[in-house]
């Protein structure tokens, strides 16, 4: 058997995503028609969150900061998501918000 195991060839790791060098533009498109690009969208979050720390944040630099622990409003809504799943009405519904 190990012998079958030395011929068996090496595998390659493959990532799913690559960091690129440059960043691909990302362009708006009126009433979702793609072949007709307008303008470009500069990267960024809505104004109503915590600006990015980065100056060329990613996704996942904006995945992590609503996951970060000073942050527990996502942890939050997850788990009243599930206890709705699981007991067909939120967390938060026995919560008196007066």
């Amino acid at each position: 058997m190990s012998k079958l195991w030395q011929q068996h060839p090496q595998g390659t790791s493959q990532l799913a995503m690559q960091p690129r060098d440059e960043h691909r533009q990302t362009l708006s498109s009126p009433a979702g028609d793609f072949l007709k690009p307008t303008k470009l969208v500069q990267p960024g979050v809505p104004g109503f969150l915590n600006p990015l720390n980065k100056n060329n944040a990613t996704r996942l630099d904006f995945a992590a900061g609503w996951t970060m622990k000073s942050r527990p409003n996502v942890a939050r809504s997850i788990v009243n998501r599930v206890w709705r799943l699981l007991l067909w009405r939120g967390r938060d519904h026995e919560r008196n918000f007066a």
